[in-house]
């Protein structure tokens, strides 16, 4: 997956549809047979809003690609017409996720780049990002920002070089999106600029809105796991103070 396949799905207009699944064959341990997973997971999409055509897509999907031999995980992002993404992942998800909602859901497709050659090279990698934040949040005028608020501040004033997140920290946490998506807030309110006339903004996941509004900034993307001085798992690397 390459930094332009992400941005093209990052620039996307939804609603989409987003399963990360168990895609292990049916062995004796599995959880639950292959059939029975794929109903599941279908009738969960019925329940989350899926249109008919978004459920064809993963029909098709489905139905097209099998489950591979050995452990895995997959990633189904679509749409009513399409699938953007269909992608194996090492390991299946520690808990399955099924959503319809108004962005894509990047981070399992962010972590897999991320690991793409996994091993000592990217854990360097990963722990140098982490230690390049640390010089910057712990100095004066440092370029650095922890905490959802600084960080969404940071991304609609284009101001983000890269974007850290914790997804498991992050959790459920919403902000709100402006109308071209890389205007984000955290908090009940927007700026006073906000109007129904200027710029619509909505409700929506952290974990989808601040991936997508770096993105299309041309900022980059680090997901960790520990590490950062926030308690909502978000901090930035910024372009200037």
């Amino acid at each position: 997956m390459t930094d332009m396949n992400l941005l093209e799905i990052a620039e996307r207009r939804g609603p989409f549809a987003v399963v990360y699944m168990d895609a292990s064959p049916d062995l004796d341990d599995a959880a639950q047979p292959w059939d029975l997973r794929c109903r599941s997971i279908r009738e969960r999409l019925v329940t989350a809003g899926a249109s008919q055509g978004m459920l064809d897509q993963f029909d098709r999907a489905i139905t097209d690609s099998p489950p591979r031999r050995g452990w895995a995980g997959r990633l189904l992002i679509l749409d009513e017409n399409t699938v953007h993404a269909d992608e194996y992942l090492p390991e299946p998800p520690a808990r399955e996720v099924v959503r319809v909602s108004a962005l894509p859901y990047l981070i399992p497709l962010l972590r897999q780049h991320a690991s793409a050659g996994s091993g000592p090279d990217t854990r360097r990698q990963q722990q140098e990002v982490l230690d390049t934040f640390a010089t910057e949040f712990g100095r004066e005028g440092g370029l650095a920002v922890a905490g959802l608020g600084a960080t969404a501040d940071a991304l609609r004033m284009a101001n983000v070089d890269r974007l850290l997140i914790d997804p498991d920290r992050l959790g459920d946490r919403t902000v709100l999106v402006g109308a071209d998506r890389a205007q984000v807030v955290a908090g009940p309110d927007g700026p006073a600029s906000w109007t129904a006339g200027t710029a619509p903004h909505q409700t929506c996941r952290a974990d989808e809105a601040l991936p997508v509004a770096a993105l299309l900034m041309g900022a980059e993307v680090t997901t960790v796991s520990g590490g950062l001085p926030s308690e909502d798992g978000v901090a930035a690397l910024v372009r200037q103070r």
